[in-house]
């Protein structure tokens, strides 16, 4: 599989190209069951989904599995955090490793408890990453939405064992290699959600590749701050680019909870001459009515336009499209590594695979 990384081409193998690889191995699948739990409800089941495709194809080819996540951000070990959590919502029969012990290559599902309960994952530990490869022979990349993690599992796993990545990691990055070579404008960009601090380093690259940023959710408080330097500083160099609301609503004690009426009108207007439009994070406290207005104003406007691609990335903003709607789109599993491709058209977790196969041309 060929990827653009820059003016550059990557080549990474796909598992799916490389069955006999697996055959009657020890398979260690990297995925993201760091799924959205809210009183032992799963919100959203996006992620657990996505799998299903490969571990058909490691049964097919009488392979044991051993999958590994992480759950939350932990800094030890927490009940509340352990894989135990997500075990109910997995279709199929898993047995839980509480140690870096290789398993019997018996078949089975395997889940290794959550990595970072181990303290070598963020810190990227050559002995842990090392512990992690004796336990398996094959490794599969199949979280599109931690490969912008320069994790343990992530970057340092598939240089210790022959590494490949999953069907849906190959479609995740096919599909936004096509979308940043995009020339259908307006491109709008649409940010909002509460991870202001993670999502910021991303905004002027992306301002960069689109005609519009409609702003929402916490970073309209950031816009609004005149005191805020590094928000000021994008209004000064894009001012002509980035969508202010014009009007909010906000709660007795001054908490901006949602957009207004005349800011959804302008939203509105905006999305019905765009051509491609770039989705990451809700624009109000959604969960609490009646302050997802905005957000469904948003989702009504984009079905009125029957031109429009629409990209969508990251949970919270897939929870509020309509399935059927979602079915005419591509839906990213990931936030932070879609904006993080889509702004600087790389991924660590991706070069790694390359890294280790050796079969960088051009690079």
């Amino acid at each position: 599989m060929g990827l653009i990384r820059g003016g550059d081409l990557i080549v990474i193998s796909c598992v799916a190209d490389n069955l006999s690889a697996i055959t009657h191995k020890i398979v260690i699948i990297r995925c993201d069951l760091n799924v959205p739990l809210n009183h032992n409800k799963l919100l959203d089941g996006t992620r657990i989904k996505v799998l299903q495709p490969l571990i058909n194809m490691c049964q097919q080819q009488k392979a044991t599995i051993i999958l590994i996540s992480h759950f939350g951000n932990p800094k030890e070990f927490d009940p509340a955090y352990s894989m135990q959590q997500v075990l109910p919502f997995l279709p199929w029969p898993v047995t839980l490793l509480s140690d870096l012990k290789r398993p019997l290559n018996d078949g089975r599902i395997y889940l290794l408890e959550n990595l970072r309960f181990f303290s070598g994952e963020k810190s990227k530990d050559p002995v842990f990453a090392n512990q992690l490869a004796k336990m398996g022979d094959v490794y599969v990349n199949e979280a599109f939405s931690v490969c912008h993690r320069d994790h343990a599992s992530i970057t340092l796993l598939p240089k210790l064992l022959p590494s490949y990545c999953g069907p849906h990691l190959a479609k995740e990055i096919a599909t936004l290699q096509h979308i940043v070579k995009m020339k259908s404008h307006p491109i709008v960009f649409i940010t909002g959600g509460a991870k202001t601090e993670t999502k910021m380093p991303y905004l002027e690259p992306i301002l960069k590749h689109v005609d519009n940023m409609i702003v929402g959710g916490a970073f309209v408080s950031m816009f609004f701050d005149e005191n805020n330097s590094e928000a000021q500083k994008l209004l000064s160099k894009y001012r002509h680019k980035i969508i202010l609301p014009k009007d909010v609503v906000r709660d007795e004690k001054g908490a901006i909870l949602d957009l207004g009426p005349e800011s959804i009108i302008q939203n509105a207007e905006i999305i019905r001459q765009a051509k491609l439009i770039i989705w990451n994070g809700v624009l109000g406290k959604i969960e609490q009515k009646p302050y997802d207005m905005a957000t469904k104003a948003l989702v009504d406007a984009i079905q009125l336009n029957p031109i429009v691609q629409l990209i969508v990335g990251g949970g919270t903003t897939i929870g509020v499209i309509n399935p059927n709607m979602l079915q005419l789109y591509h839906v990213s599993t990931g936030g932070g590594a879609f904006l993080e491709y889509y702004a600087h058209h790389k991924l660590v977790g991706v070069e790694a695979l390359a890294n280790h196969r050796r079969l960088t041309t051009s690079y």
